[in-house]
């Protein structure tokens, strides 16, 4: 299968009677043709959007945000990775009191904002 690209191709399914296994006759296949897909592998990067929620304890307010990482490598099948048009994740800042680290969930999203399973990212993120 390496000379193989990216389509879908249809197998015929051969159905076999071995003489040892009498008296069995074969009345019906199904089915009769097996659908193989094969897809190219493909990466892109993305840029991080980051959703800051919540607000601070009183007394403090929010400066200097920043991000270890700030793109990321969205790497999968070429239709689930052409999908991906933004990546997305929230980060909770509710009654913060100080410096913070947390980790931070992405989430590929296509054009209408909705999840795009089936797709890896890289590096691994957490804020900075």
């Amino acid at each position: 299968m390496k000379d193989i690209s990216a389509g879908t191709y249809r197998f015929p399914v051969k159905v076999e009677n071995l003489d040892q296994v009498k008296p069995i006759r074969i009345q019906i296949q199904n089915p009769e043709k097996l659908e193989l897909r094969i897809s190219n592998l493909i990466s892109k990067t993305l840029s991080i959007s980051i959703r800051v929620e919540g607000e601070p304890a009183i007394g403090y307010q929010t400066s200097g945000l920043s991000w270890d990482v700030t793109t990321v490598t969205v790497t999968g099948v070429e239709n689930k990775v052409q999908d991906v048009t933004s990546i997305m994740g929230t980060m909770d800042i509710s009654d913060a009191t100080g410096s913070m680290a947390k980790d931070v969930v992405l989430d590929p999203r296509d054009i209408n904002g909705d999840s795009v399973t089936g797709v890896t990212l890289s590096p691994e993120f957490s804020p900075g």
